[in-house]
């Protein structure tokens, strides 16, 4: 589906970029009435993210019970759907597993070969991003379901 919104691929990409660059971000996840957050070693890919983690984990056992997950990256609060794919080292999940040794090759090698390792993908649904322009401070949502964009002023939202 093409963007509805011009302005939505060309304020989307640098948004993209600065997820690129990051090896850490903060993964929340919640089930039964409870909300844990924690830092995970990540690669981002654009419209997805992948992570490493122990299927035992509350995180993965949060996600088993409640996919929709948070994340937030400097500036940026994402929203997504958790996935857990499997054994990293299953050929079945090749692509993704090549993806995250590709950005995250220690991470990758040290713990992959791990019992009960799973690999974790991340579909990205909306973002929502601080950012600031000529005329002063605005709030950028992107909804990546829907290709939609739009910007707003916090006086304007909140005021």
């Amino acid at each position: 589906m093409e963007p509805s919104d011009p302005l939505f691929q060309e304020r989307l990409n640098p948004i993209f970029a600065s997820l690129g660059e990051a090896k850490e971000i903060v993964l929340s996840t919640s089930a039964k009435n409870r909300v844990t957050s924690r830092i995970v070693s990540c690669a981002c890919n654009r419209e997805e993210i992948l992570f490493l983690s122990w299927g035992h984990h509350t995180k993965c056992q949060q996600i088993k019970v409640n996919p929709l997950v948070a994340l937030c990256h400097k500036n940026l609060q994402i929203e997504g759907s958790a996935e857990m794919l499997g054994n990293p080292l299953d050929s079945a999940h090749k692509s993704h597993a090549d993806t995250f040794r590709k950005i995250q090759p220690a991470i990758f090698d040290n713990f992959s070969k791990l019992p009960g390792m799973v690999l974790v993908r991340i579909a990205i649904s909306a973002i929502t991003a601080w950012t600031r322009d000529a005329q002063g401070y605005c709030i950028d949502h992107f909804d990546l379901e829907k290709k939609k964009y739009r910007s707003v002023r916090p006086a304007d939202e909140y005021g």
